[in-house]
């Protein structure tokens, strides 16, 4: 169980002024809006088709009546509701950098919070092993930024197993429709089915994935030297040599990363890739900047 953690939960976001470039609710609104239409929208009334109009918006039963083309208009619910669903499994807490891979992603949850709360939007948390380790309901405003952060920081939040069932099957049960699920994890033990799972939860929910990894989760140098390397879910360790297994290890670490890819990219989940050696700030601005233009 880790005893301490190095983490500073000042909002870096707020630092490179994503708030500001991407206007009060741009984080979420890219995929989100084309894939919900219609929802979280409340209907105003109607008005004259104008030839720059979505043809799509027609009212051709209300335009019949009139003998107008009329389009509906629509007025927009801004308040989405996000939740970080945050690995905190053993596998989440180990590191060849300065960071653990937890303490990294507990930073960066923090930042991207703080931006959504900024832009009005309701924020939750839930942080889960092989069981559920926290949950913070979704709110808004500065105490829940501050509850958030509180169940960030503390250690008794992190280390276990892994399960992927537990944590969305709890979602499943609280959120049935139209919020924004955060999924932060380096996908490290995914047991079999697990893409199944991931269909459930986005089927009417949008999933944004976050996969966070060190270095050595990808690539092992040919150094020639004898390490312990241990399973990060059983007390089991190995005696190896990386000159031995670093092909052999590389190779697979790619099949296996290149999988996961691409099963989430057939499920439309937009994947946000980074690593604990590299600085989050600016490559977490990028991508939501891209959704954005979608």
């Amino acid at each position: 169980m880790i005893k301490e953690l190095n983490v500073d939960l000042t909002p870096v976001i707020v630092k490179i002024e994503l708030v500001a470039r991407l206007g009060a609710s741009g984080m979420f609104t890219g995929e989100y809006s084309s894939r919900f239409k219609g929802r979280g929208l409340d209907f105003e009334g109607y008005r004259e088709y104008m030839p720059e109009d979505d043809a799509q918006n027609i009212d051709w039963k209300a335009s019949l009546r009139s003998d107008e083309v009329l389009v509906k208009i629509f007025k927009e619910e801004r308040n989405i509701d996000v939740i970080y669903l945050f690995d905190v499994s053993a596998s989440m807490c180990f590191s060849s950098t300065d960071k653990l891979k937890c303490e990294y992603a507990a930073e960066m949850i923090s930042s991207v919070a703080y931006a959504n709360l900024s832009a009005g939007d309701s924020v939750g948390l839930l942080m889960f092993s092989d069981d559920i380790k926290a949950y913070l309901p979704p709110n808004q405003g500065s105490a829940q930024y501050f509850k958030l952060t509180q169940f960030l920081k503390n250690p008794k939040n992190y280390d276990g197993l892994f399960s992927f069932d537990k944590a969305i099957d709890f979602l499943l049960g609280h959120y049935t429709t139209n919020s924004v699920i955060v999924l932060v994890s380096d996908f490290i033990g995914l047991h079999q089915g697990w893409e199944k799972r991931i269909s459930a939860l986005a089927y009417k929910n949008e999933v944004i994935a976050m996969m966070i990894r060190d270095p050595r989760d990808d690539y092992m140098p040919p150094e020639n030297m004898e390490v312990f390397v241990g399973d990060p879910f059983s007390p089991k360790q190995f005696l190896i040599n990386p000159v031995w297994l670093h092909d052999a290890y590389n190779g697979e670490a790619k099949v296996q990363k290149n999988k996961i890819k691409s099963e989430l990219k057939k499920r439309g989940v937009d994947l946000f890739e980074t690593s604990t050696d590299k600085p989050y700030a600016t490559a977490v601005r990028n991508f939501f900047f891209m959704r954005t233009r979608k």
